[in-house]
């Protein structure tokens, strides 16, 4: 949606760039956001988020702090977050206003091998060590099939049910496979070869590559080319979903390597069996606001910000997007009905009430609706 406020999250200044100009060029209204702007630049594009008269910002994780916005629509992450504490932070900058918000993270092995390199430049080993311990939560959070925030709350030592029924994982049915045969592939791979190579030469040697980069002796192991039937791709799930289920783990470095851990050894000598996910079927989530009239509640949302103009304030300070979905959606008809609508005081409806009602009046009379307020009355009953 053109008119959805939200933030776009990138790890490097000439993202924040590239992206806001790539947006406007389709018709979105963005601005950049990072530390290499001068000061001036970077206040006007913040001020102009603020009150809505700019909807996106894409931004370095400089971003945010101390930003009373309540009315985030959205926050996309096209980069890996460096740890959980980022991710977390920076993700409770929308929904704010408790009306319903999306977080939207893409995440890619590549961009996980990237950020561990990046740690390692550090010449404090221990330093980078830290850095990596908190990245391996955050790619683990990734890629477990197991509810987002379940793990997220773990991770900050709080309980949390098995399903949030909001996250892609509780809206997601999967199919499960039996994986035994492949982790025990996987598995004798890494133990063959001592646990001291990367991914990409396992699969390599799995496949039987005939690449010089494998040594000389490793294609004398048994172990070699047992997996030439199955493609890269599949054998790169496969170790990822070893490494998200505890069977294998990674040990930082500049270049990272695969071991083995002691949940294992059962598998490889067949005493235990595993599943890997087979295929996964989004299930279809309804809106919570079936009722509200979208195109209403756009114009109400263009009132809201001429006014905020007039009194030169940030557009939630006149009234949270909360508050236009429930006129949007209850179509209050009167001054007395909109003191039904929470965010409609005393104050408020004498300063901006008739000019809220006329644009309701004239949409429920294009479109033959009468007010719904009663049902405001009856939801508060039960």
């Amino acid at each position: 949606d053109l008119n959805d406020t939200g933030i776009i999250y990138v790890l490097s200044r000439a993202s924040a760039e590239d992206w806001a100009q790539k947006l406007e060029l389709q018709g979105f209204s963005a601005r950049p956001y990072h530390a290499g702007l001068d000061l001036e630049v970077r206040k006007q594009n913040q001020e102009a988020f603020v009150r809505d008269e700019v909807k996106i910002i894409v931004a370095t994780t400089a971003f945010g702090m101390g930003i009373n916005k309540s009315n985030v629509r959205f926050v996309i992450h096209l980069d890996l977050p460096k740890n959980i504490e980022s991710y977390y932070q920076e993700t409770g900058r929308a929904g704010r206003d408790g009306l319903q918000s999306e977080a939207v993270l893409f995440y890619s092995a590549g961009d996980a091998a990237k950020l561990r390199r990046f740690a390692f430049q550090s010449t404090d080993q221990e330093h980078a060590y830290a850095l990596i311990e908190k990245l391996e939560k955050m790619i683990e959070l990734c890629e477990r099939t197991v509810c987002r925030r379940k793990l997220i709350l773990n991770y900050f030592g709080e309980q949390a049910p098995e399903s949030c029924s909001s996250c892609d994982v509780c809206l997601t049915t999967y199919t499960y496979e039996d994986g035994t045969i492949y982790a025990q592939k996987a598995l004798s791979a890494v133990a063959r070869l001592g646990s001291t190579f990367g991914l990409n030469y396992l699969i390599d040697f799995l496949r039987g590559s005939k690449s010089e980069r494998i040594v000389d002796e490793h294609r004398a192991l048994p172990t070699y080319g047992v997996g030439s039937r199955t493609d890269k791709d599949e054998w790169r799930r496969y170790f990822r979903e070893l490494i998200a289920q505890g069977y294998l783990r990674q040990i930082p470095g500049e270049h990272t390597h695969i071991a083995l851990t002691k949940k294992s050894l059962p598998v490889l000598s067949g005493q235990e069996k595993l599943q890997f996910v087979a295929r996964r079927a989004k299930q279809r989530v309804e809106s919570d606001t079936a009722l509200c009239e979208e195109a209403l509640f756009t114009q109400l949302k263009q009132l809201r910000l001429e006014i905020a103009r007039e009194e030169n304030v940030p557009a939630y300070i006149v009234f949270s997007d909360a508050t236009l979905l429930a006129l949007a959606t209850y179509l209050p008809q009167k001054i007395s009905e909109l003191r039904s609508i929470s965010g409609f005081g005393e104050i408020k409806t004498a300063r901006y009430g008739e000019r809220f009602l006329a644009p309701i009046a004239a949409y429920c009379d294009e479109h033959g609706l009468t007010s719904r307020v009663a049902e405001v009355f009856r939801e508060r009953a039960r």
